[in-house]
């Protein structure tokens, strides 16, 4: 697999759009433009990504498009269609703490699920109920794999969000995960 960092902010606090971050200060003293890969950035990449015999393998198992939270791009469709001139297995990670159906940032994923790349999340209990599982159902409308990563502090962390993620899929009757 092969990991292109798209997205360099985290912006927990701003979660529907790029506007600073708390993470990165050496960042802030360039401007929020710069924090993303541009188009032209992504294109020298794939010159390159096909031109170098050992990138191009890893290419081609899958590349994957993640960052602080890559939805947060502006860019990120065209750049995603980019990367598909590559390899037809590209995978966007993402949050998927998103405040509206309406955001530019779930329009992102929709359209990146649509080119059939595959989106995948990282499960967070604390916005599970209030935004993740409302979300993972539609995405699971449009795309029929998904990884999903969890972070856990501890075992009974972890046993938790299994079991979220148990009672999501059986709830969805989507047995074949629980099995």
């Amino acid at each position: 697999v092969l990991s292109i960092f798209v997205e360099t902010s985290c912006n927990r606090y701003n979660r529907d759009e790029c506007i600073s971050c708390h993470v990165y200060e050496p960042l802030m003293e360039h401007p929020v433009s710069e924090w993303h890969l541009t188009t032209d950035q992504a294109r020298n990449m794939a010159e390159k990504i096909k031109n170098v015999e050992v990138l191009n393998t890893l290419a081609q198992q899958e590349i994957n498009l993640t960052g602080g939270e890559a939805s947060q791009n502006p860019n990120i469709v065209e750049i995603c269609k980019i990367f598909q001139t590559i390899t037809p297995h590209v995978c966007l990670h993402t949050n998927l703490d998103i405040l509206s159906e309406k955001s530019k940032r779930w329009s992102r994923l929709v359209d990146i699920m649509k080119l059939n790349a595959r989106v995948d999340i990282t499960l967070y209990p604390t916005v599970w109920e209030s935004s993740q599982k409302l979300f993972l159902e539609k995405m699971l409308e449009l795309q029929n794999k998904l990884i999903v990563n969890v972070v856990y502090e501890s075992l009974p962390d972890l046993k938790n969000q299994i079991g979220l993620l148990l009672k999501f899929f059986k709830d969805k009757g989507i047995t074949h995960v629980t099995e």
